[in-house]
């Protein structure tokens, strides 16, 4: 949970970080529903490590805001990886699901939108922003937001209409002097790929959904 996923993410954004600030870049850090709320017996590592990824992304935006990028956490909905299409059968409700593309055609909408600074530090849903940008799965479904199912959990829901109601700043330019960031790394010993646990490979598409995207102009 967090090897896989706070740290990675956390390390791609500061080793990412000049090449973002020199093209004015989004960073986006998956995480999930789990970050809004915590009940009964479920989980703690994930509760733990999704909140954790959400708060990154806000203290992502803060400290990249004055270099014009963008930070955003962003929640999938029921993805069908290879491990939950291999879990016995009844354990998952395909009828509300997704590809595991879906979630990158939703970082490409957003990538693609010239008003998307406008959200940085916002937590966003997929299928909210397929609605939004009009962009449906590989099939051709589009999947509903499960907000609903996880008792209206507090992230951003995006309206009909401009991205920029989205957020109190609604006409944020980006600074055109860009003042480099410094980035300091951590001294510790690098690991070695024999030490690294085998679920450290499983971000490897989160990793490179978030490296450097280049908004198009």
């Amino acid at each position: 949970m967090f090897a896989a996923g706070v740290r990675a993410q956390y390390v791609t954004s500061q080793r990412a970080a000049p090449l973002l600030i020199k093209s004015r870049g989004l960073v986006i850090s998956i995480s999930f529903f789990a970050a809004t709320r915590h009940q009964g017996t479920e989980n703690i590592p994930y509760f733990l490590a999704k909140g954790a990824t959400d708060r990154m992304a806000l203290a992502l935006a803060n400290h990249l805001r004055p270099h014009g990028v963008t930070s955003l956490s962003l929640y999938p909905g029921l993805v069908r990886t290879e491990a939950v299409l291999h879990a016995p059968a009844g354990t998952f409700d395909f009828s509300n699901s997704e590809s595991p593309q879906f979630i990158g055609r939703a970082v490409a909408a957003l990538a693609s939108d010239p008003a998307v600074f406008a959200l940085t530090g916002q937590v966003l849903v997929a299928a909210e922003l397929g609605e939004h940008y009009g962009f449906t799965d590989v099939d051709g479904t589009r999947p509903k937001s499960l907000r609903a199912e996880w008792g209206g959990a507090a992230c951003r829901a995006i309206s009909q209409g401009n991205t920029a109601l989205l957020t109190p700043h609604q006409h944020v330019t980006r600074p055109r002097h860009i003042v480099p960031l410094q980035i300091t790394t951590p001294a510790a010993q690098p690991c070695s790929n024999h030490a690294r646990p085998p679920t450290v490979r499983r971000s490897l598409d989160k990793m490179i959904l978030r490296l450097a995207l280049r908004r198009t102009p």
